[in-house]
């Protein structure tokens, strides 16, 4: 147990590059490492109102040399009657465990949530890449979290951003969210509220969703545009989703893991592509058609951010 690091939030949003991340994720499913990593089914507890949930996910490439599992407590707040929390914030608390698969030793333990934020906004920013023409430029997010916010840096990361529309049920955060906003985006990008969510995804290239609603918040299709990206990255079970089954019907899922999807996000999912399937793909062929990436989280993704991070830190 000895010298091993303790990674903080400070530390890795002083170091982390989200572009470079974005292309460790790349070059990890282009070259198909996943398929000789080991990751076993999630341990996870999930309660959906209040939304909690309690999970041990682990990962283990002997290429790498790594061995990683994080823990986490996620815990919400009851929401009223309309759907919107009656409290500030979902809690997030976890650590990641990073063992030598060579020496067996401890190398470091680092901070799960600031870990997860990374690694949300860099796969944010690889399905959006791989999924949206080079040109898209409007977003829209739904949700004033954590997870939204690193959604916007993904998609910052690799789109000329122009317009950013953002929807909460709860007005006040949502102009706190534009302040957030604003610390890190480009100044000319025009960022406002919708006062509804069909206001906020009519006719956007891009919509990133991150909340904990137990309902469907989108319900509709028809204020999408035909060729729209979303990133679906909130609260899930086979029954319950941010968006309606009858749109994720009618659309290109993308999933990390086709097997984990159909397991905790349903059976609709069984004809869905998982990454190394998209990266194949003739771009046009995702560029013109609405594609959906439903995220149910996988360790495999933790692995390679926890890699990334201890080699830009030198301790690899």
């Amino acid at each position: 147990m000895d010298n091993y690091k303790t990674i903080d939030s400070s530390i890795i949003d002083a170091n982390v590059n989200i572009g470079e991340l974005i292309t460790s994720l790349k070059v990890s499913y282009a070259k198909d490492l996943r398929r000789w990593t080991i990751t076993p089914d999630k341990i996870q507890e999930i309660k959906e109102d209040p939304f909690s949930g309690y999970i041990a996910m682990s990962s283990v490439n002997e290429e790498l040399g790594l061995f990683i599992t994080k823990v986490a407590t996620i815990l919400g707040k009851k929401r009223d009657k309309s759907g919107c929390s009656s409290s500030e914030s979902t809690t997030i608390h976890a650590v990641v465990t990073v063992f030598s698969t060579n020496s067996g030793k401890l190398l470091a333990i680092i901070d799960g949530a600031a870990l997860t934020n990374i690694k949300c906004a860099a796969v944010t920013g690889f399905v959006t890449d791989a999924c949206t023409r080079p040109e898209a430029n409007s977003l829209s997010v739904i949700g004033t979290g954590n997870l939204a916010r690193e959604q916007v840096k993904g998609v910052a990361a690799v789109r000329n951003v122009k317009t950013v529309t953002v929807y909460d049920c709860d007005q006040y955060k949502a102009k706190e969210f534009i302040k957030q906003l604003n610390s890190f985006l480009n100044k000319k990008v025009e960022i406002n509220t919708a006062a509804n969510i069909p206001e906020a995804v009519e006719n956007k290239d891009i919509i990133c969703t991150a909340t904990t609603s137990v309902k469907p918040l989108i319900t509709s299709d028809s204020f999408f545009s035909k060729n729209v990206h979303v990133n679906c990255m909130g609260a899930h079970t086979p029954e319950s989703r941010e968006i309606a089954h009858e749109i994720l019907e009618k659309s290109l899922l993308i999933v990390e893991d086709r097997e984990t999807a159909i397991k905790e996000a349903g059976l609709l999912h069984k004809n869905a592509i998982e990454f190394e399937e998209m990266l194949t793909l003739d771009p046009d062929a995702l560029f013109n058609q609405r594609t959906i990436f439903s995220s149910t989280g996988h360790a495999f993704l933790d692995l390679i951010s926890s890699n990334y991070v201890l080699k830009d830190l030198n301790i690899l």
